[in-house]
């Protein structure tokens, strides 16, 4: 089972959809967090299926400002592709969790592995989705 960081460590992370769209609607707790976050490694780490989804999201919406918003942030960060290393962590990690019968969403399992392939903890509020991953380390800043 994934590990969850209980205690408030700055490390380097990879920022989840879900905490990345708690940023941008200035949810409080996850602001302070990123704020910490910032002061250390100056920007964010994200996958490149993050810009995806919320790019997904906000379009399906037709929220044309926050979408400006969005790409105006998304531009001060750093962002992860699915690239081979990321992909072939992928398949080794998908074939680990269907031997267990324990598979994962292709999503939750691409971003995944940018954390394992780049040596980051993820921070997300879908720990549930991660847990089955044992060698992720995951942080909550929404606890």
């Amino acid at each position: 089972m994934g590990e969850v960081m209980k205690k408030y460590e700055i490390k380097e992370c990879l920022i989840d959809t879900d905490i990345f769209s708690y940023y941008m609607r200035d949810i409080p707790h996850v602001v302070a967090r990123a704020e910490e976050y910032l002061k250390h490694f100056r920007r964010f780490n994200i996958s490149s299926l993050t810009v995806f989804e919320i790019l997904k999201g906000l379009r399906k919406r037709g929220l044309v400002e926050k979408e400006r918003c969005f790409r105006t942030e998304i531009a001060k960060h750093n962002i992860l592709g699915l690239d081979y290393p990321v992909m072939d962590r992928a398949a080794t990690l998908l074939t680990g969790l269907e031997k267990k019968g324990t598979p994962v969403a292709y999503g939750d399992l691409f971003i995944a592995s940018v954390a394992l392939a780049h040596n980051l903890r993820l921070v997300t509020n879908n720990v549930g989705h991660f847990s089955k991953v044992g060698e992720l380390v995951l942080e909550n800043w929404m606890d």
